[in-house]
């Protein structure tokens, strides 16, 4: 994802660039989970892939580091694909549980891992956690400022 050249010795922008991952002929991809973009690849024809491709770069590979990097506990990369570090959601569909109090967030993990509470994608993420984990998720998501 840099500058490309034509030949003509002129260098061309990227076309996927921005800080909101929004580029002239990108979607938004923020949220979107891994696992679909290979699908997708398959069905896209030859030289329309380069902003899928660079998307798949920074929820693979930067996703993490991002988390790692501001300081944030490793275990918030699960729910930061979709509710982001900030907490904010990356769509309307998505809860913002900035600054939520933690006694909230700590129910509502526990209701989802339990079935009280049913969302398939949330379940699944919150069974494999340890309590230690869940703890840091909590903390995170508490102590940041309300959106």
């Amino acid at each position: 994802m840099g500058a490309g050249s034509l030949g003509d010795g002129k260098a061309r922008p990227a076309r996927c660039r921005g800080a909101n991952d929004r580029g002239p002929r990108c979607r938004r991809q923020s949220g979107r989970h891994a696992d679909n973009f290979e699908r997708r690849l398959n069905g896209v024809p030859p030289g329309k892939t380069d902003c899928t491709r660079g998307v798949l770069f920074l929820v693979i590979v930067a996703g993490p580091a991002a988390a790692q990097t501001t300081g944030a506990p490793a275990v918030v990369r699960y729910c930061a694909a979709c509710h982001g570090l900030d907490g904010a959601g990356r769509d309307a569909e998505t809860p913002n549980i900035a600054g939520q109090s933690g006694i909230y967030l700590r129910r509502q993990l526990d209701a989802f891992r339990s079935g009280r509470r049913r969302h398939p994608l949330m379940r699944r993420n919150v069974e494999s956690l340890t309590e230690r984990e869940i703890g840091q998720i909590v903390t995170h998501f508490s102590l940041l400022p309300a959106r």
